[in-house]
């Protein structure tokens, strides 16, 4: 152990125990046993595996006692076991972060340190170790405090304890190796300490090194034969060596470098160890040359490495000292040619940063820092690295991106920015700001661009964030100089890339700057390849952007080359006709595979079985695809078109097969995309003009037809400009030979009149654009007139839509269009949201394609809605948002959309003031709060920056744990303009956020604060109560529904019981008498499977419980309960957890509960427990709502000063005394549904 080999140590340690054995030790073995838990302890530690040495205290303290016990509180193997103990409590303290359970060791250490030096003297060894250990376990305690004055305070007492050693160690005349056993005997936890070395070094002897011949060197340089030895034989020579020898710190800075190396190399935790230490020792009299120098910055490489295992800001202070003191003494230039230089400042710039992040993360910790000079700092010290590093690399890549975070921190923290000019050159001296001066290729190549593209970001970012124009502006002259260097842009991170495109997008297209438009569209590119696998709906944004730049270059070009305009507006025109057309519900739902046109002719084939097998593997895909089985589906895909690919070609099957491949591919990728998966593209290549040709000569009649519109389908579909013009002749063929009363009218009407007026729209003369749209719009008009055409009609709902599209996209001049399209929009989404159309024909029955034909009514009333917040019609877009959210749910429907009257009449029957649903951006419309107050008023609140992509969003879409990021950016994009609309007189609000806001926890939301947390400290929930309803309409419901006459909250808990079985569980639900404070409490996890039916469960030990089992036991006792809190919720993949728990909440509401607690996200069970107790303490004891209940436990919480419950156990009080208010992830993510 003292020599540094932990695994060696271990095992011995390990048989020891072993031939102990389990049984009651003899006093002979007592010591044996506990010198052998308490080595197998710290070298646990001393490797990082903590949870082994954690495990093995409660052996440790056994033994412990057992010595105690034994010799008396008194005894000096006492007080010594005593010591090992605490320095071991100390250990695991610190590993865990537990800053009171380090303060408790302390105070063990001191009571053990003053009772050996009181009994035994302060100068005898064992005092002498207890001290040491004191010392330590001080020092760490006092770093993390926060308080100069006891980290001061624990300085001196290692001063002293150094000097006690030292004077220990000159009395016995013992060596290094020596001293370390005399003291560490009584102190294991600290393995392989060098501090009683370091103490004895103090003292100041001179004795000269025993062998040494010839002229000895400086007392700071190693000499070559020095440099050359390894590091076994350092420590070796260090053994046999008088501790005041001169040499002796040098030999230590050299240790501690060569163990240093062996750890960065992929060493063991106790490299680093061993590493610290010998620096610990070298610089208690360090050096001022070249060597001293190195070894300084050397140190601070150890100190980082050390913050980043076992964390604390004290040894990042001591690291900043260190580094900055070392590269202040290095030479001009990196002579030694081994980065050096450059490794000081990037260990400067990391260091800073994660000072600054500790002490931003922590507010009030160090009250002597500002964040925002530590933030300052931190920005000095990464230009500083980005100037020095290569560039190029991946590293000064990362640098860019990191600046351009940490100068948005500081526009969020100061209101102003110190961005260096876009059009300055970066110097080279310590990252100063750019000076004046031109941009050019040889700046570039020297560094200056690195600073251009973090500048540039930096500006990115904080236009993003705030949409203020003087932040987009100054990053134009720096587009034509981050394209110039191709090489240098590719190794950018894909956020980075995606910021400065879409920033370039910006500013191009409002100067209609072709070369702008130009390096967005490089940018976009770079983007979309760099994104990672599990990134797909980045990628497919950044893919989608693409296609917008490219329409407004070409706009941009209009009036230069009209003729390439036409063309290349035509293109991204018909790529978005493509996208748009594929989300179509005729094409996804259109469940009656194609039947092989051959067969229905008679005529058999001796292929027949090939081409039978071909077709049962689709319909194999397709079915896998329903049930969400991506992998299996691509196994009957490849077997299909393995198939296909052997037919010859003029196969009379071979284009019939292709039909069902492609829409196939279609279902195929649709899912892909749910699941964050690649999309497949083609599965097989078109067929040419001649193959369709030949293929339909071979038909006739309704066969003829269906053959050339679906063939004319997937080629729009396909996306593929060279074909949309045969494509369009196919179609227009195929719709003219349909009877309006044929199946296929509305669907081939639909797609033909949708592909013309996108034609129309990308026609460069104003005259054919506007004569193609009014013969779309012409055509659409014809098909909804149809006589047998209608609301109910399936496909009606389509027409409409797009027909209200091509009234929005025509010119102002008609004057109608715009209120025709609300007219068409709104008829469309009533026809989509029809039942019939939605395939519930019959209650509780769902047709095949269910989820795809809601997604189309969804995404119909999304947009129709923005239109309507554009035109003022807020009623018609309060009854369309509900709406959405209704058939987002997936359930039946309890009745229409509410009006505001009614809404507002719920409202004050429930004690509510306002009901808010926040609606994100979309691509052409910003976000928008639009609240109905208990009077009934409907007012909008624009929300610019509420849109899905906005990073801190996004990030949380991605798995992100919620932090203070998204927080803020919850109170920047929404909470705050919607508090500042409505209070004071709203302060109790109901939030409906739709679609993927959904999981955000609003409630939360906080303004970004520099002061101390305490009450008031900017969270919404305490300037407004919040509480999160299913829908509007699921309010109104609750509120008329009948109140149980003895609803009020019980004097006493009733008794708690628990069932395994899902048969025991529902005959308690059905029996349990009204009592527990009407609470029903289910502890999951709760699980929501995406499926066309949305089965909800409960998992219990011996099988699963359906929530629609547990709503019908609810309904039968007669008397639902006041709240049900459910522990977890998870979805399944395509669901998260935050819409499971929303969709399960919409079921037990129905079935009569007043409100659901449910969580967003996991909760840890600590927090959990802790959580749910305080809710239904407060439900218990307090005539209160369950949405105040919660507020309440979450504003306890967030109390600095909170006290404990009356009658809470110690083992709920301790749980409760380590959650921490800094983490929302504990406390937010709870909500209530209901009131």
């Amino acid at each position: 152990m003292r020599r540094g080999d932990l695994a060696a140590a271990r095992r011995q340690a390990g048989q020891a125990l072993d031939a102990l054995g389990a049984g009651a030790d003899p006093a002979s073995r007592r010591d044996v046993r506990l010198l052998a838990l308490a080595v197998s302890t710290a070298a646990a530690r001393a490797e990082g595996d903590h949870h082994r040495a954690d495990s093995l205290l409660p052996a440790l303290e056994g033994a412990v006692r057992d010595v105690v016990a034994a010799r008396g509180s008194d005894h000096p193997a006492s007080l010594s076991a005593l010591v090992t103990l605490a320095s071991a409590e100390s250990a695991s303290a610190r590993a865990a972060g537990d800053a009171e359970r380090s303060e408790r060791a302390a105070d063990v250490l001191a009571i053990a340190a003053q009772k050996a030096s009181a009994l035994m003297g302060p100068e005898h060894p064992q005092a002498v170790s207890a001290t040491l250990a004191l010392a330590a376990a001080e020092y760490e305690a006092a770093t993390g405090s926060g308080s100069p004055r006891r980290v001061d305070d624990a300085r001196e007492l290692m001063a002293a304890a150094g000097e006690r050693a030292g004077a220990l160690l000159r009395d016995t005349g013992a060596n290094t190796e020596g001293s370390r056993g005399a003291v560490d005997a009584g102190h294991p936890g600290v393995v392989g300490s060098a501090r009683p070395t370091g103490a004895a070094s103090d003292a100041g002897a001179t004795v000269e090194e025993p062998g040494s011949h010839g002229a000895t060197p400086p007392a700071g340089d190693p000499t070559e034969a020095e440099l050359a030895l390894t590091r076994d034989q350092v420590r070796d020579a260090l053994i046999p060596l008088p501790s005041r020898t001169p040499r002796a710190p040098v030999l230590w800075g050299r240790l501690g470098e060569l163990s240093l190396q062996d750890f960065v190399r992929g060493g063991e935790p106790h490299d680093l160890i061993a590493a610290a230490e010998a620096f610990e020792v070298a610089f208690r009299t360090p050096g001022d040359t070249a060597h001293w120098h190195r070894w300084r910055l050397l140190y601070g490489h150890a100190k980082v490495l050390r913050h980043e295992i076992s964390g604390g800001a004290g040894l990042l202070d001591e690291a900043l000292e260190l580094l900055t003191t070392g590269m202040a003494s290095l030479p001009p230039g990196d002579a030694s040619g081994d980065g050096l230089r450059e490794l000081g400042f990037r260990l400067l710039a990391e260091c800073s940063r994660r000072r600054y992040e500790y002490c931003r993360d922590h507010p009030g910790l160090r009250p002597e820092l500002r964040p925002q000079d530590l933030l300052d700092l931190t920005l000095r010290h990464h230009e500083a690295a980005l100037a020095h590093v290569p560039p190029r690399t991946a590293e000064s890549a990362a640098f860019i991106e990191t600046l351009g975070r940490l100068h948005l921190e500081r526009h969020r923290l100061r209101g102003e920015t110190q961005i260096p000019a876009t059009t300055g050159r970066a110097t080279p001296s310590d990252g100063d700001s750019a000076t004046e001066g031109p941009v050019d290729s040889d700046s570039a190549a020297e560094g200056a661009w690195g600073a251009l593209a973090a500048a540039a970001y930096a500006h990115g970012l904080i236009w993003r964030e705030t949409h203020d124009e003087a932040h987009a502006a100054p990053a134009d002259p720096a587009f034509a100089v981050l394209v110039s260097a191709p090489d240098a842009l590719e190794r950018l991170s894909p956020h980075v890339l995606d910021t400065l495109g879409r920033l370039a997008h910006h500013r191009g297209k409002a100067r209609s700057d072709r070369a702008t438009l130009k390096h967005a569209i490089t940018l976009m590119d770079l983007a979309a390849q760099a994104w990672p696998a599990a990134c797909q709906e980045e990628r497919a944004a950044s893919i989608g952007l693409q296609v917008q730049l490219r329409r407004d270059l070409f706009r941009a070009r209009r009036g230069t080359r009209p003729d390439d305009a036409y063309e290349g507006t035509r293109a991204v025109d018909l790529a978005e006709l493509a996208r748009e057309l594929t989300t179509e519900p005729g094409l996804t739902a259109s469940a009656v595979v194609l039947d092989s046109f051959s067969w229905n002719t008679g005529r058999e084939e001796s292929g027949h079985a090939r081409l039978s097998a071909a077709q049962i593997a689709a319909l194999q895909a397709q079915s896998c695809l329903s049930g969400g089985d991506l992998a299996t589906a691509d196994h009957h895909l490849a077997t299909a078109t393995g198939i296909h690919a052997a037919f010859g070609a003029d196969h009379p099957a071979r284009l019939e097969m292709w039909l069902l491949l492609a829409h196939t591919g279609i279902l195929r990728d649709s899912l892909a995309h749910r699941l964050g998966e690649e999309p497949t593209g083609h599965l097989v290549a078109p067929p040419t003009p001649a193959q369709i040709r030949q293929g339909a000569a071979r038909l006739s009649g309704a066969w003829r037809t269906q053959l050339l519109g679906e063939t004319a389908i997937h080629l729009l579909v396909g996306s593929d400009e060279g074909r949309f013009t045969e494509a369009l002749a196919l179609l227009r063929e195929a719709y003219e030979s349909l009877d309006s009363s044929d199946d296929a009218f509305l669907r081939y009407a639909y797609y033909l009149g949708s592909a013309e007026c996108a034609a129309a729209t990308a026609r460069y003369d104003r005259a054919e654009r506007d004569a193609g749209l009014d013969s779309g719009i012409r055509l659409l008009r014809r098909a909804a007139a149809a006589r047998s055409g209608g609301p109910g009609r399936k496909g009606w709902g389509s027409v409409m839509i797009a027909l209200a599209r091509a009234y929005r996209t025509r010119d102002a001049r008609h004057l109608d269009d715009r209120a025709a399209s609300l007219r068409a929009g709104l008829a469309a989404v009533h026809a989509l949201a029809t039942p019939p159309v939605l395939g519930r024909d019959r209650p509780g029955h769902r047709s095949p394609g269910h989820n795809a034909v809601v997604a189309r009514a969804v995404t119909a009333a999304r947009e129709v809605a923005a239109w309507c917040c554009d035109d003022g019609e807020l009623t018609e877009a309060l009854y369309l948002l509900d709406l959405w959210r209704v058939l987002s749910l997936r359930g039946e429907p309890t009745g229409p959309p509410p009006a505001a009257d009614e809404i507002g009449r719920a409202l004050c029957a429930s004690g509510k003031h306002a009901l808010v649903y926040l609606a994100p951006a979309t691509h052409s419309h910003v976000g928008t709060a639009l609240a109905v107050t208990a009077a009934g008023q409907v007012r909008a609140v624009p929300l610019p920056g509420l849109t899905e992509d906005a990073q801190p969003f996004a990030e949380y879409a991605r798995g992100a744990s919620p932090g203070a990021e998204l927080l803020s950016w919850a109170a920047r994009a929404a909470i705050t303009p919607v508090l500042t609309a409505l209070l004071p007189g709203c302060s109790r609000l109901v939030l409906v956020p739709l679609g993927a806001l959904s999981g955000v926890p609003w409630h939360a939301a906080r303004k970004r604060t520099t002061r101390l947390r305490r009450r008031g400290g900017g969270y919404a929930l305490e300037a407004a109560e919040f509480s999160y309803a299913v829908s509007a309409r699921a309010l109104c419901d609750a509120a008329a529904a009948p109140r149980a006459p003895d609803g009020g909250p019980p004097s006493a808990p009733a008794p708690v019981t628990a069932a395994r079985d899902p048969k025991d569980a529902l005959s308690q639900l059905r029996t349990a008498p009204a009592a527990d404070g009407g609470v029903l409490l289910l502890a999951g996890p709760a699980s929501y499977h995406t499926d066309d039916f949305g089965r909800s469960e409960l998992t219990l030990p011996e099988g699963p419980l359906a929530l629609a089992s547990v709503a019908e036991a609810i309904r039968h006792s007669g008397r639902a309960p006041t709240a049900v809190l459910v522990t977890d919720c998870h979805g399944d993949g395509l669901t998260s957890g935050a819409e499971a728990s929303l969709r399960l909440a919409r079921a037990l509401l129905g079935a009569g509960a007043g409100a659901v607690v449910a969580p967003l996200w996991p909760v840890r069970d600590r927090a959990k427990s802790v959580f749910l107790h305080l809710v239904h303490h407060c439900l218990l004891t307090q005539d209160t709502t369950p949405a105040a209940a919660l507020r309440r436990a979450q504003l306890w919480l967030l109390d600095p000063y909170r006290r404990l419950p009356d009658g809470w156990g110690p083992d709920l009080a301790e749980e409760a005394s380590r959650l921490s208010a800094d983490d929302p992830a504990d406390w937010a993510g709870y909500v209530c549904f209901g009131p």
